[in-house]
């Protein structure tokens, strides 16, 4: 499939563009993303940093397509797979590069807003009865209500609610997480580490955090394989459900589910990442 002839240069054959980190540990999976997308589709892949972007990549036309030309093509689809951390944007070239992806016509995944709503705060904000209630009916958010942990912001202006949230986990600092604006395990305080933390951070800092209910899941006896190496014993398991959505923010072109990851850990294990070494991916058992 060719792209953006009549539009600032010659027609480019169109590609998705893996955003990846520059020492990407998830290599083996992302090439299986890479396989079948050829071998189903005869889609090409390519996988790029976020300052290669910013080095390589050029928006054409009204619609700014992102081309790039060394490589001999233009992206048509943007799959990040880095951009979530800090430590992603160590440069003012990678920040570039992010700008550049999300000013260009290529179809992002995830879009910005997505990216922004699977944020720890955006989804404690969206957990406050009067957000929820702008976007599902009321006997709907009141059924979703029931399901959520308590959720407690921690801005540095919230005043009484916050200093009563605190209090509140420094004296049970066994039923609350602290957790940053952060993915892929490791960044979470629990327990005394946690009420520590709250004890010494100042309002500025704490704001960068929220606090959640602590989750105390089922266990079930499982045997766990990490490195060659078996272990067992009492375990938790959370349950991950995968959608597809494809809309532009007016009109929603497929909104359908597609499949399920269930990961397991010793019960006693705070985090939860598999990469990061706490978890490992499991079935579930219907029953």
């Amino acid at each position: 499939v060719g792209c953006g002839g009549g539009e600032g240069g010659a027609t480019l054959p169109a590609a998705v563009l893996m955003v990846v980190q520059p020492a990407e540990r998830n290599v083996t999976d992302q090439r299986g993303i890479e396989s079948c997308l050829w071998a189903k589709h005869k889609v090409p892949l390519v996988r790029m940093s976020m300052a290669e972007v910013a080095a390589h990549a050029s928006l054409h036309g009204p619609t700014r397509r992102i081309r790039f030309t060394h490589r001999g093509f233009e992206a048509s689809v943007v799959y990040f797979r880095a951009g979530y951390t800090p430590n992603d944007y160590p440069t003012e070239a990678e920040w570039q590069g992010r700008e550049m992806l999300e000013m260009s016509f290529a179809i992002k995944c995830p879009s910005v807003g997505q990216h922004l709503a699977g944020t720890k705060k955006v989804q404690q904000l969206l957990s406050a009865p009067a957000t929820l209630a702008r976007f599902a009916p009321p006997a709907d958010a009141t059924f979703l209500q029931s399901c959520f942990a308590g959720l407690y912001g921690l801005d540095a202006t919230g005043g009484p609610e916050v200093e009563e949230a605190v209090a509140m986990a420094v004296a049970s600092p066994e039923g609350y997480v602290l957790k940053p604006q952060r993915e892929g395990g490791g960044n979470n305080l629990f327990g005394q580490e946690m009420a520590e933390a709250l004890r010494s951070m100042g309002k500025e800092e704490r704001s960068a955090y929220i606090l959640m209910q602590r989750i105390v899941p089922p266990t079930h006896p499982c045997l766990l394989m990490k490195g060659g190496a078996v272990s067992g014993g009492a375990c938790a398991a959370e349950l991950g459900v995968y959608g597809l959505f494809l809309g532009d923010g007016r009109t929603q072109a497929l909104n359908v589910g597609a499949g399920h990851l269930l990961r397991a850990k010793m019960a006693d294990v705070n985090e939860g990442g598999v990469v990061a070494g706490f978890a490992a991916l499991s079935s579930p058992v219907l029953q």
